[in-house]
């Protein structure tokens, strides 16, 4: 048997575009470049909006937290208010009475209390406990601190018999 040898052929220039263009999708380079850009264009409009939802958020919690020291500091105001108050009231030689006045008290020398001051007020009330005739004190002291456009307001109130 006599085998005819066949010789192949260099492919023609058109398979081997038809080839390389199912290599490569099938899209010249000159069509992808438009798409290129909208994907750009997409992520830097995602990550500028990520961005602006961070700033906001980490916005409010710093407002959060200057709140949150101006009430700290404004409830220790009104306790060291209410001390004052209760050291007029209950003095260690005399009798106790609500008629002691002390103003309003200015904290402004005192470190961590600038812009703070603090109002108490007391009121003395007769109780009958049985045949026994008692008289109770009672105590409010309101501490309010003040900062820029920033006002917080705590009030405490202690009760004795």
């Amino acid at each position: 048997m006599c085998h005819k040898s066949r010789r192949q052929q260099a492919p023609s220039k058109d398979v081997l575009e038809h080839v390389k263009g199912r290599f490569d999708g099938g899209a010249k380079p000159s069509s992808q470049g438009g798409s290129m850009l909208l994907i750009s264009l997409f992520v830097i409009i995602v990550m500028a909006l990520l961005g602006l939802t961070l700033n906001r958020l980490l916005s409010a919690s710093t407002s959060s937290i200057i709140y949150e020291v101006y009430g700290l500091r404004a409830l220790n105001a009104a306790r060291a208010g209410m001390d004052a108050k209760l050291a007029l009231a209950f003095p260690i030689s005399g009798a106790a009475s609500c008629s002691a006045t002390g103003g309003p008290t200015d904290f402004t020398s005192i470190p961590g209390l600038e812009g703070c001051q603090a109002s108490a007020q007391c009121r003395q009330l007769n109780v009958i406990d049985g045949s026994i005739s008692r008289t109770l004190y009672k105590f409010s002291s309101t501490g309010i601190c003040m900062g820029g456009d920033i006002v917080a307001s705590r009030t405490v109130q202690v009760d004795g018999l």
